[in-house]
């Protein structure tokens, strides 16, 4: 059909499709913030602190920034086309399910 070039031009192709199928299903590589481990953790805990001794009432406030500082501290793998949920929400509703 191709001559000789026909394997080359499958060859070609084979590739292509092969790196349009792997891209569209690789997640992506998030940036972090520089931050890492336990300072991170230290420093979502202390904002998190911060906010319940503010606003929430009843609730032990170092069990529950210590919980939300973990939550927030790892690092989330983004996947295209997947709804993802806000970070600071579900560490708070983590930490006052756990507390």
């Amino acid at each position: 059909m191709f001559g000789e070039y026909g394997l080359t031009f499958a060859l070609a192709g084979g590739v292509g499709v092969a790196l349009i199928v792997g891209s569209t299903f690789t997640p992506v590589i998030p940036r972090g913030e520089g931050r890492t481990g336990s300072l991170a953790s230290e420093a979502h805990a202390a904002e998190q602190y911060a906010f319940c001794d503010d606003t929430l009432d009843g609730v032990d406030c170092a069990c529950f920034a210590g919980r939300a500082g973990q939550v927030m501290s790892h690092e989330a793998l983004e996947i295209r086309g997947a709804e993802t949920i806000n970070r600071t929400e579900l560490a708070r509703m983590q930490a006052m399910e756990s507390c």
